[in-house]
C-alpha cells in the first residue's frame, strides 16, 4: 500500500487487506492492483471481521444499543442481519460497546463500560427545632 495508509484486517484467504485511506475505508489486493470500494459502509459502520468466506465483512453501526451485527458484502453493498447482542444486565451502559467476533461468526465477545451508582434516601436525619 502506499504510505500512510493504515491497514487493520487481512482477508483469510490472504488475498485482500481492509485499510482506511484518508478517511475513506477500501480494500487493497494484496497481489496488486486498485484499490477496491466498499458498498453499504456507512461512516458510522464499524467493521468486526472478516468472514471466513473472505467475501464478506461482519459489521456494526456504531451508536446502535442493543448492537446489531450484519454480514456485509462490500462489492454489492448487501447486509444480512445476523444477530443482535446485548449484555444481559444493560444498566449503566452508555456507549456502544466494542465487538469481537470469529470469521466463522460463531463466537464473539463484547467489551463495555458501565457506570453504576447508588441514591439513598433518608428521611428525617435533621430535624428543625423552634423555640418559642
Amino acid at each position: 500500500t502506499p504510505e500512510g495508509i493504515a491497514g487493520t484486517r487481512i482477508s483469510p484467504d490472504g488475498n485482500l487487506l481492509f485499510a482506511n485511506e484518508s478517511g475513506k475505508r477500501v480494500l487493497y489486493p494484496l497481489s496488486g492492483g486498485p484499490t477496491r470500494e466498499i458498498h453499504g459502509l456507512t461512516e458510522e459502520d464499524r467493521v468486526i471481521n472478516w468472514a471466513a468466506d473472505s467475501r464478506s465483512l461482519f459489521v456494526y453501526t456504531r451508536g446502535e444499543f442493543p448492537v446489531k451485527v450484519y454480514r456485509l458484502d462490500p462489492s454489492t453493498g448487501r447486509k444480512e442481519f445476523i444477530r443482535e447482542i446485548r449484555p444481559a444486565d444493560a444498566a449503566g451502559v452508555l456507549s456502544t460497546p466494542h465487538v469481537f467476533m470469529t470469521p466463522d461468526g460463531r463466537s464473539y465477545l463484547y467489551q463495555l463500560q458501565r457506570y453504576l451508582s447508588e441514591l439513598y434516601l433518608v428521611n428525617g436525619l435533621f430535624q428543625k427545632r423552634c423555640t418559642f
